[in-house]
């Protein structure tokens, strides 16, 4: 846990307090019931003279009830020691409240989140491979293909799965 605070002067005590609660309970709803992608909230308010300027903020893997929880702890904090202080800080492992009258840093967040990029695409498995169907056996044979010839007689012979060409010169 670490708290901070700037021991400054405000034009206007009374306004300052009062837009200091009011701030703290407005922010402390809108941040934590933020989506899960933006736990957070900022505005400023004029306090008199003063703009005070307030930031809250989650970390987004609370829920809503932590979130609310973690703020309503740092709001105690700084309503016990740091609500009169024109700045400060408390800062705790899952939330964070930043407030000041000097910084204009804290912006409203006037453009929502874009949407969280879709999952990739599964990709189909692949088909099972197909295997190559053996070749056709060869029988054995004794047979022979007999091709007459002005020379001779070419006979391709088969045997026992073994090819042989003979050339007979009758």
């Amino acid at each position: 846990m670490y708290v901070a605070g700037a021991a400054v002067n405000v034009s206007s005590p009374d306004a300052f307090d009062a837009v200091m609660r009011k701030l703290l309970n407005s922010l402390w709803a809108e941040a934590a019931s933020g989506s899960s992608l933006k736990k957070y909230a900022s505005r400023n308010e004029s306090a008199g003279a003063d703009l005070v300027n307030m930031l809250m903020q989650c970390t987004p893997d609370l829920t809503q009830q932590q979130c609310s929880d973690c703020l309503g702890t740092s709001i105690e904090m700084i309503r016990d020691c740091c609500a009169t202080l024109a700045g400060g800080r408390v800062m705790v492992p899952s939330c964070l409240i930043l407030w000041g009258t000097s910084l204009h840093v804290f912006d409203s967040v006037s453009q929502p989140l874009p949407p969280p990029m879709p999952p990739p695409p599964i990709a189909p498995s692949p088909p099972p491979p197909i295997a190559p169907s053996p070749p056709p056996p060869i029988p054995p044979s004794h047979e022979a293909d007999v091709l007459p010839s002005r020379l001779g007689t070419l006979a391709l012979v088969q045997e026992l799965g073994t090819r042989r060409l003979y050339l007979d010169f009758r």
